[in-house]
């Protein structure tokens, strides 16, 4: 009998977050970035004014956990309570943070240091069925009107009526990046991904979700023509900031860049 196969991680040399965000303008193509926005609907920023830090809002990619880093950086405390509310906007500005969610983007905050928080588009819708449906029979799925209430949907319905662009089921928990954050009408200063600060996903986020189920098994549940509609709905996002799927479904995350040496990747 053969010995189990091991699966092991390929661990790529990785860009730093201003090296992504340099990318992301190349690849964005030449752009007259405007020093006026206004806020679109599903888009939300939150302001440091004392540190002069902008974060574009991307849910389901780390969103709380910077709401609470900034939240401590601006008040000083470095004491504050994990469980500290991060989604009462009153609690935010109590600790030194400024919502914006709509109205016109102030000329002085395209100055400060402008972040986004990535990650692979896949593993985030994948993130977001496992919180914000599975684990939430009451909860958003309802939005997609998929079945009679009382039932949760499969992963797999969840995924097509989202592949399908059900103007019932837009949310922005799963819209494509480019849709929630304006990331190539702004000049971002850093890029930075989920997948270089946590190592293992499903277990950052190991309080949602069926256990024993991996990013794999969500894949590989997936019927092709759910998921060619999902790559072509996120194609956008994976080539902006560097993730690829590839035939196996296997995802992965990396720039492939040509120069004089030949071909780099990194993630």
């Amino acid at each position: 009998m053969e010995p189990p196969r091991q699966n092991k991680k390929q661990y790529l040399p990785r860009y730093s977050s201003t090296r992504r965000a340099e990318l992301l303008k190349e690849l964005c193509g030449p752009r007259n970035y405007s020093k006026e926005m206004v806020v679109a609907n599903f888009t939300s920023f939150f302001a440091d004014n004392k540190h002069r830090i902008l974060l574009c809002a991307l849910p389901k990619t780390g969103t709380s956990s910077w709401k609470y880093f900034l939240m401590r950086f601006a008040s000083g405390d470095d004491h504050m309570k994990v469980n500290i509310s991060m989604h009462n906007d009153r609690n935010i500005r109590k600790h030194g943070i400024l919502p914006i969610r709509h109205g016109r983007l102030r000329h002085e905050y395209f100055s400060y240091y402008k972040i986004l928080q990535v990650r692979h588009p896949f593993t985030r819708l994948i993130s977001a069925y496992k919180d914000k449906v599975f684990g939430h029979p009451a909860g958003d799925y309802r939005l997609c009107k998929l079945l009679v209430e009382g039932l949760v949907p499969t992963w797999v319905q969840f995924a097509e009526s989202v592949a399908n662009r059900n103007s019932s089921c837009m949310n922005r928990h799963w819209m494509p990046y480019v849709e929630v954050c304006p990331v190539c009408d702004m000049e971002f200063d850093a890029v930075i991904k989920l997948e270089t600060i946590s190592t293992d996903i499903d277990d950052f986020f190991k309080s949602a979700g069926e256990p024993g189920k991996t990013t794999e098994d969500y894949m590989n549940e997936l019927p092709e023509d759910v998921l060619s509609k999902l790559k072509i709905m996120f194609k956008s996002d994976m080539e902006l900031f560097g993730y690829e799927i590839d035939s196996d479904r296997r995802l992965s995350c990396r720039y492939e860049v040509h120069d004089e040496d030949g071909r780099e990747r990194r993630c």
